[in-house]
């Protein structure tokens, strides 16, 4: 896909329709996942916390090759001011990446998301 003339909120939109959204459980809450193209795995991670958008410039070419899974580890909400937290990102809170292990993160992506899967 080459949208040169469009909005960024448009080649986002694009690229979004592309993949499928999945969720597997972690600690309280759950790890929300975007899975692009098809192949063998390839897991994108960001530093700290954030969503899929740190990798949308990548999506399309990296999907025509591989099956892209791509958590968004977001930091859990202040329970007083309802804003992110990224104080709170790595003390196991719902969307925290320490609240369970990567493989077992993917293991559960797997038997959900399973078009590699046999």
């Amino acid at each position: 896909m080459n949208f040169p003339q469009q909005t960024p909120a448009k080649f986002i939109a694009e690229i979004e329709r592309t993949g499928t959204r999945h969720a597997t459980p972690a600690g309280q809450g759950e790890i929300v996942w975007r899975v692009f193209g098809r192949g063998e795995p390839l897991a994108l991670l960001h530093g700290g916390t954030g969503s899929w958008l740190h990798w949308v410039r990548n999506v399309e070419a990296l999907a025509a090759d591989f099956m892209l899974l791509v958590p968004e580890f977001r930091a859990p909400a202040n329970p007083q001011s309802g804003a992110a937290d990224h104080r709170r990102a790595d003390r196991g809170g719902p969307s925290s990446p320490g609240s369970t292990s990567l493989s077992a993160q993917i293991h559960a992506l797997r038997s959900r998301a399973s078009p590699w899967a046999d």
